[in-house]
């Protein structure tokens, strides 16, 4: 039984067709606006398509509507096929606006091996994932719908990597960084998934240092059962997405751990004092006690926003949504009370799949191209009095908390 029993409001962003397959978006991440607009332009979220989703006036369930985003990859498709393999597809969009207006866009690129068409013997689905710069290539209003790619920002078109992918800019005390998912081993075995800052000289060009981890799974004797990416034993981990926002001085990462085709994908918060977390350390997690062993130990496990995958364990949502993951909080400024001067509404967004609509491959993962964008309404209250570091986990967890019916 779900020790949860007020129910969670959980809506829907868009109006999904099921038969027509509209209304489906994975990934919503909102987009930041230049600080002197922010509060006159709609709400607005890229994502995994090359589409943008916004709304006008205070949120509401299914007010968000689609619209294209092009973006020209030529000059990028050239360089790969010199280095014999292609960009078979965009797989991500995040404009960044910066506080001058100017727009800059994060693209995370799946490139393929042309080897196969002259060996017989290599792999065919050799693929992996690159981050790209792109520039617009005109001004429309909020946001630029054309855009051309230019610039290859992290991995490669020769080597084949592992992750490289979720990156989007993140300004903090006048410095530039890109926050993206990295493969931490080797040195670290087995495979381990992590959030990293990496610092920018521009947005186009690298600066000389290497990236900084922000969050990663934990590790020896802290290690955390949930963070399994398979169910099965096999022992990768990772953690994703890494959506930063700053509130009252504290640094909120959500974050999503799991596999996003299948019910252990889900959705955390973790914490810092600092945006590049003192050396040594990272963001917090927000853990608590599991002493019935529902993660299959009775050591402290991390208490998530929302999961699909523990009828026992907290914010159990699989009756209304499924494999909830890549979160943002995002204060609603539109709404009455923000433009009055005080706290307006805040929401957590989010990706999932609809219970009744969450089709299985012969592999057992859920069809990706099924998932639909969703919001809950959440209370913020993180105090000025106390340090992340200072703060006990049964604290943290009532800095950010969901709103029932």
């Amino acid at each position: 039984m779900n020790i949860d029993l007020p129910r969670i409001a959980i809506e829907p962003m868009t109006k999904v067709n099921v038969v027509m397959h509209e209304g489906y978006f994975s990934d919503p991440y909102p987009i930041h606006f230049a600080p002197k607009i922010q509060d006159s332009v709609p709400l607005t979220f890229s994502g995994t398509t090359q589409n943008l989703l916004s709304s006008s006036g205070a949120i509401r369930p299914e007010c968000f509507q689609k619209r294209k985003i092009e973006v020209a990859k030529d000059l990028l498709q050239q360089q790969a096929h010199e280095a014999n393999t292609k960009i078979a597809s965009i797989a991500a969009i995040h404009p960044y606006q910066n506080r001058r207006g100017e727009w800059d866009m994060v693209l995370a690129l799946k490139v393929e091996s042309q080897a196969a068409n002259t060996d017989a013997n290599a792999k065919q689905d050799q693929s992996w994932t690159v981050i790209a710069h792109a520039m617009p290539t005109d001004n429309s209003l909020p946001v630029p719908t054309t855009w051309k790619a230019d610039k290859l920002l992290v991995g490669s078109f020769t080597t084949n990597q592992d992750a490289n992918y979720n990156g989007k800019y993140f300004e903090d005390d006048g410095k530039l960084y890109l926050i993206y998912s990295k493969r931490l081993s080797p040195p670290t075995k087995p495979a381990r998934d992590g959030i990293v800052a990496q610092l920018m000289q521009s947005p186009t060009e690298l600066a000389n240092k290497p990236p900084v981890t922000l969050l990663m799974p934990n590790m020896g004797a802290n290690s955390l059962n949930s963070e399994l990416y398979f169910e099965n034993g096999a022992d990768f981990k990772l953690v994703e997405t890494g959506n930063i926002i700053k509130i009252n001085g504290k640094y909120a990462m959500a974050y999503s751990t799991g596999a996003y085709n299948k019910t252990n994908y889900k959705l955390g918060i973790a914490w810092s004092d600092t945006f590049v977390p003192r050396s040594g350390s990272f963001y917090r997690k927000v853990l608590a006690p599991d002493p019935s062993g529902v993660w299959g130990n009775t050591k402290p496990e991390v208490k998530y926003l929302l999961q699909s995958q523990k009828p026992n364990w907290p914010n159990y949502v699989a009756e209304q949504v499924i494999a909830p993951g890549v979160p943002s909080i995002v204060e609603d400024k539109n709404d009455m009370a923000h433009r009055q001067g005080g706290q307006g509404t805040w929401h957590l967004y989010f990706a999932g799949y609809a219970p009744d609509d969450h089709p299985v491959k012969a592999n057992g993962n859920f069809q990706g191209n099924h998932r639909r964008p969703y919001y809950t309404t959440i209370k913020v209250a993180v105090p000025d009095n106390i340090t992340v570091d200072a703060a006990s986990d049964s604290e943290l967890a009532k800095w950010v908390t969901l709103v029932t019916r």
